[in-house]
């Protein structure tokens, strides 16, 4: 009998379900709008470059509801956050902080509940490697509060790539173009210094 390669097996993967999509605009449209509000306080904003903050701050609510539609979360989950060293400001401002929280926890839930009933969806959506699904996959349910406590834990996605956030909220309004969401779903054709490496076979007018 022919065993399935790994490539092959993430072929047999069933498709996103509506509300898989759904719960990942969701996240997005709320560390958007916690960015935001980040941004126009003028503190950490989980790692992204200042000309990208000062293009949010007067993003209008219908940009960051575009923008939300990015197929994969423009957020990231750094797991190894305790190990992450003292370079992440101490949050003073008790709204954000609390803020920040209630998001983390809930995206946390989000991926170790993924990362256990759909983990190829999990390293697609949520940007998770195979090592980070099995760390979650045996991780307790009790330490992704311990997570969600450290300011280290959620953290922009593609925090270099100036380009590509520069353009998300540029055509936040107007609607991603195929080749902004196709980067959802191949963040490889990211290039290495922030640009978008479209084939030329994908690319559109």
């Amino acid at each position: 009998m022919h065993k399935p390669t790994r490539n092959e097996s993430n072929l047999l993967h069933p498709g996103p379900q509506p509300d898989d999509l759904r719960d990942i605009r969701e996240l997005n449209l709320l560390f958007l709008v916690l960015l935001q509000g980040r941004s126009r306080r003028d503190v950490d904003c989980f790692g992204l470059a200042a000309p990208v903050k000062r293009r949010l701050r007067d993003a209008s609510d219908a940009a960051l509801q575009g923008m939300s539609m990015f197929p994969r979360t423009v957020f990231r989950l750094n797991l190894d956050c305790v190990k992450a060293g003292p370079d992440i400001p101490v949050e003073r401002d008790g709204q954000l902080r609390r803020a920040r929280h209630a998001l983390a926890l809930t995206a946390a839930l989000m991926a170790w509940n993924m990362a256990r009933q759909r983990c190829f969806h999990a390293r697609v959506f949520l940007g998770i490697s195979e090592d980070e699904t099995r760390k979650l996959q045996a991780c307790p349910m009790m330490k992704l509060h311990e997570f969600a406590e450290h300011p280290a834990f959620i953290r922009c996605a593609f925090p270099d790539a100036v380009g590509l956030w520069t353009r998300l909220v540029q055509y936040g309004e107007r609607g991603l173009p195929r080749k902004i969401r196709l980067l959802g779903l191949q963040p490889k054709l990211l290039g290495d210094a922030g640009e978008i490496r479209i084939p030329y076979s994908s690319r559109i007018a």
